[in-house]
Formats: C-alpha cells, structure tokens, sequence
C-alpha cells in the first residue's frame, strides 16, 4: 500500500521539532535548578510543569502514531470494532470536526498559531492556576498541536476513528473535545470565582485602608 512519503517526512520532521523545543524546556528548568535556590514550592512547579509538557508531547506523539498507522494500513479498509457503534477506516480532512469550514487551511493554522498563543499568556498570567485545569489545557494543547502538524505538512487532517451515526474523527479531536468539556464544566462547578465580574481583593490594601 503507498502511502505519501512526504507526508510522512514532514509529520516526522515537526514532531521531531516538537520533541525537541519540550527537550530545550526540560534542559532550561533544570538549568534554573541551579542556578537558583529551590525551594520547595518552586521544586513542585518545576516537577508539575515537565509532568505538563510530557502529557502535552505524549498526546502529539500518540496522534501522530495513529494517524501514520491509519495512512499505513487503512486505506480502502473499513475495521468494525463495535456493529453499528465504532468502526475504524482512514479519511482526510481539510475542515474541521463534520466536515465544518472546508478549505479553510490556513485560517485553522492561524487560530491554532493564536490559541498557543493565548495558553502561553494566561499561563504566565496565572489566570490558570488548579491543577485539573491546568491538565485540560495540557490536553487541549496536546490535540491542537497534533493536527496542526496536519495543517501544516498537507494541509489535510487524518481521520480514523469512525462511529457511524455521528463522524470520525482521530486522536487529537477527542482531547481536544474532552478537556474542553471538562475544563467549561470544572470552571463552573468548582472555580466560579474565575468568572466572577469583580476583581479580588487584596488584603494587605484593605488592611492599609482601615489603618487610614
């Protein structure tokens, strides 16, 4: 079975890049270990940001894998798993989640290219700081990046995953899909002060006024 080489190439070459900048990271936080002192509290962001990172690189690199596998051994084939319920067969496309915005290539590179750089702003920002939503930014991050090597390499996303009476889809769509969903739902039911209109009162500022 043929399957485009260059694709191939080009997945590799940025997933390799992609390994490489988490690699970069990792070296720089090692380096801040000592050059600094640690304490204790800086340890545990150090340890919870590679743990993120990893998650994120895990992610890209499983949806990479599947998407070559299904290029490599499932075109013309349809796999039922489950009759009626889940299939498996390889499909590209070159819009979003059914079929939505066809065409529209480089518009998804460009709101990819943004929403990196929004995780990037709030982060340093802390606006972020739970560990259960840093973990679905983590998996939303992981999705984004997987089918933006798409974007990027072919301009088409590989699609795998079928369930017959809804779409298919692949691997970076469903963390994609689920992190977000549990993100919106964790925000409104445990962290609702995040979407609270006023800002936060400082107590050293309110002390400072009452002393007045």
């Amino acid at each position: 079975m043929h399957v485009d080489v260059s694709l191939q190439l080009a997945q590799l070459a940025v997933s390799a890049l992609t390994g490489f900048a988490l690699g970069v990271l990792y070296d720089v936080l090692r380096a801040m270990r000592r050059v600094f002192k640690i304490n204790a509290a800086l340890d545990a962001l150090y340890c919870a940001v590679l743990l993120l990172a990893l998650f994120t690189a895990a992610i890209v690199a499983v949806d990479q894998l599947t998407k070559y596998l299904a290029a490599a051994h499932l075109v013309g084939r349809t796999i039922t798993l489950i009759p009626g319920w889940l299939q498996l067969h390889y499909i590209t496309n070159d819009g979003m989640a059914l079929s939505l915005l066809r065409g529209a290539r480089w518009l998804f590179v460009v709101m990819t290219a943004v929403y990196l750089a929004v995780v990037v702003y709030v982060l340093v920002k802390k606006w972020f700081k739970k560990t259960p939503e840093l973990w679905c930014i983590a998996a939303i991050t992981g999705g984004a990046i997987g089918n933006f090597i798409d974007r990027i390499s072919s301009g088409l996303v590989i699609d795998m995953i079928c369930i017959p009476w809804f779409s298919t889809f692949n691997v970076a769509d469903l963390f994609i899909t689920f992190g977000a969903l549990i993100l919106v739902v964790y925000i409104l039911v445990k962290d609702k002060a995040l979407l609270a209109d006023e800002p936060k009162k400082n107590p050293e500022a309110g002390h400072d006024a009452d002393a007045r």
